[in-house]
């Protein structure tokens, strides 16, 4: 089992944060879209032996941009910058991505539609895509995501299982984790 952290878990300066992390017995770290990409962090993080193991493309987008806009130009704007994203992913070789859903359920038509593309840019890159079940927005369980896969039936985007979510949804780890079989991508 590899356990990694989350590296904007911590406050500070990238290279506070990596030191911490490998101090405390972290090998595997999660990033964001546009962190620790100037050189001096990527030969820090392989000089402490840390390994890259997933990259969260929702995070640092400009403002007006999401994946379930109403606006053509919100949408371009936020698929603008998870390409770019997966691009960093791809030059850190990072496998595996993932967003979180925006906070509206009748954004799920726009949301949908972003994130076909979204999978088969990362597809192009062997890349996986994840989707995080998360209380409070348009996908808030871990069933209702599997469901909402399901219905896309896209090969690449696959449930990010957050177990803290599952807490606060009230779901079964076990059910969820059968229930999903080889549409998890990761916990």
């Amino acid at each position: 089992v590899e356990l990694s952290c989350c590296a904007w878990a911590l406050t500070g300066r990238e290279k506070d944060t990596l030191n911490t992390l490998a101090d405390i017995g972290f090998n595997s770290i999660d990033i964001q879209a546009k962190t620790f990409q100037n050189p001096d962090a990527q030969s820090q993080i392989k000089d402490l032996g840390l390994a890259l193991s997933c990259l969260a493309m929702s995070f640092n987008m400009d403002d007006g941009a999401a994946l379930d806009s109403t606006s053509p130009t919100g949408r371009q704007t936020a698929l603008d910058h998870c390409r770019a994203a997966l691009d960093q992913a791809a030059g850190l070789s990072i496998k595996t991505t993932y967003v979180v859903p925006g906070s509206d359920p009748a954004g799920l038509p726009h949301f949908s539609e972003t994130m076909l593309q979204v999978a088969d840019y990362a597809a192009e890159r062997g890349i996986l895509v994840g989707i995080e079940h998360f209380p409070g927005t348009a996908l808030p369980t871990a069933a209702g995501t599997l469901k909402y896969l399901a219905d896309l039936g896209h090969d690449n985007l696959y449930l990010l299982l957050d177990t803290g979510h599952l807490q606060m949804s009230k779901e079964d780890p076990a059910a969820i984790i059968a229930a999903a079989g080889d549409r998890l991508t990761y916990v």
